[in-house]
């Protein structure tokens, strides 16, 4: 939410300003979606003092025209704040301007400013003094369906929260609620969303908190808010859906390091806010042919929403089946989109058939997967800024820790029974003694074929026909 502070001499001139400030804001057509939700808040010079610094403060031009010195004292009050001060009739001369200008304002508006012109001066100031936001706001999107959106997202948050990180994935498939029904986190359907996005109720932290669902009992540092209910409101361009689910992701932002969005079939007219906004952009694709155009397109589009600071990251993940070679993926898509080797995970994220059973187990792609998968889930978390390279190499020590418990057996604290030494002999006497040949019981295996028998008739060796062996079994 953006907090503008208006200051003037008297309460009756502060609520006429608070007026014409509200008229200026009130923007008509699809532009207004694009704005952030504004609080106007009208105060004194001591209720500033009493209150967290706005992100811009209005001082009227009573004030200014009568105690100009007032812009210096609340400059040096509100250092981070942006200050405009509204002139009137006697302060629009250049000379006026310079002294306003030399005592801390950063612009100035009059009666003849129009509603475009000042809510491009509030955009442009409030970027320039608004604070880095409390945590990350990661999206994660594709071209087509069916890339693994939603396995990186989970797996990416349990990461986040391995790394004791708080993270609250933010599911926006609102046909199928994949996310939420993969993490299990009932109810999948949250009504409580519901109620913020049409504005029944107001968007505080402890309404927000109300829509969020601790998804393991034993860690309360990983959350899923399901998506609200499918409704019209949801493709409607011209609904405060966009601005009212942006209100609610800057409340998390005060409480969590981390927010990840799946984009799921979220329409344009939800994302394009959410883009503009995020600080990664995180593109699935894989090396099914099909999705290289599709990749393309997703490219061109999002890179036209996103602000400068915000970072374009391709992740390639794994296809079970044939597909094309990771380095012609790459390739194609640098060449159509522009991109560079920097805008690419290191590695792809390997297929691993166990690890794609993860849906509604308890776990995710990172902790059912293999080794490589989990290094790769690790990179991307890493690049992303989500954990250190420290915690990346003390998570991995911890894992090959609990291994080595497993295969270790537990003796409940006792010592281990002594192993005795092995009973060797003398290197002069024999390792292995045989009977002499007279101590053997029975006759020689072989005896000499008896003489009178039969032609045809099979001979008997040690007593027993040929077709039997000593112990009388058939050969």
């Amino acid at each position: 939410m953006l907090t503008i502070f208006v200051l003037d001499s008297s309460a009756e001139s502060r609520n006429t300003l608070v007026s014409e400030v509200n008229a200026l804001l009130n923007v008509e057509g699809p532009d207004r979606l694009l704005l952030p939700r504004i609080s106007v808040v009208p105060g004194s010079k001591n209720d500033l003092k009493f209150r967290a610094a706005p992100d811009i403060v209005i001082i009227g031009s009573q004030l200014a025209a009568r105690e100009m010195s007032e812009i210096a004292a609340v400059k040096k009050l509100l250092p981070t704040s942006a200050i405009i001060v509204r002139t009137g009739k006697e302060l629009q001369n250049l000379s006026a301007i310079e002294q306003i200008a030399r005592l801390g304002a950063d612009d100035t508006f009059s009666e003849s400013t129009g509603s475009f012109d000042f809510v491009r001066k509030i955009i442009l100031l409030a970027r320039k003094s608004h604070a880095a936001p409390g945590g990350k706001l990661i999206v994660i999107d594709s071209g087509k369906g069916g890339l693994g959106v939603t396995s990186l997202a989970a797996a990416l948050g349990e990461v986040a929260a391995d790394a004791q990180r708080r993270v609250a994935l933010l599911d926006l498939d609102f046909e199928t609620q994949d996310l939420a029904r993969f993490l299990q986190s009932r109810p999948f359907v949250n009504e409580d969303l519901q109620h913020l996005l049409e504005q029944t109720r107001p968007i505080s932290e402890e309404t927000v908190s109300q829509c969020l669902i601790q998804v393991w009992s034993e860690s309360d540092n990983l959350y899923c808010i399901p998506p609200a209910p499918l409704s019209d409101a949801v493709y409607d361009a011209r609904s405060h859906y966009a601005r009212a689910l942006l209100s609610v992701m800057e409340m998390l932002d005060t409480s969590f390091d981390c927010i990840i969005v799946d984009a799921g079939n979220a329409p344009p007219s939800l994302l394009r806010p959410i883009y503009r906004t995020a600080d990664h952009v995180v593109l699935v694709v894989s090396g099914d042919p099909a999705c290289l155009y599709a990749a393309s397109e997703k490219v061109a589009r999002v890179r036209g929403l996103m602000s400068v600071n915000s970072e374009l990251l391709m992740v390639e993940n794994g296809a079970a089946r044939k597909a094309l070679e990771s380095r012609i993926v790459r390739d194609e898509i640098n060449r159509m989109c522009k991109l560079e080797e920097q805008n690419w995970l290191g590695q792809p994220v390997p297929y691993c058939r166990h690890s794609s059973r993860w849906p509604a187990s308890g776990g995710t792609l990172a902790s059912m997967g293999s080794r490589q998968v989990r290094a790769a889930i690790s990179g991307l978390a890493l690049k992303l800024g989500i954990i250190e390279e420290a915690e990346r190499v003390a998570a991995r020590a911890s894992r090959l820790i609990e291994a080595l418990k497993i295969k270790i057996p537990s003796t409940n604290g006792a010592a281990l029974p002594p192993v005795p030494p092995p009973d060797l002999k003398e290197d002069n006497e024999p390792r292995l003694e045989l009977p002499a040949p007279e101590n053997l019981v029975g006759e020689p295996v072989f005896k000499q074929l008896s003489g009178n028998s039969a032609k045809g008739e099979a001979p008997y060796i040690n007593g027993k026909g040929a077709g039997e062996t000593a112990c009388g079994g058939l050969n």
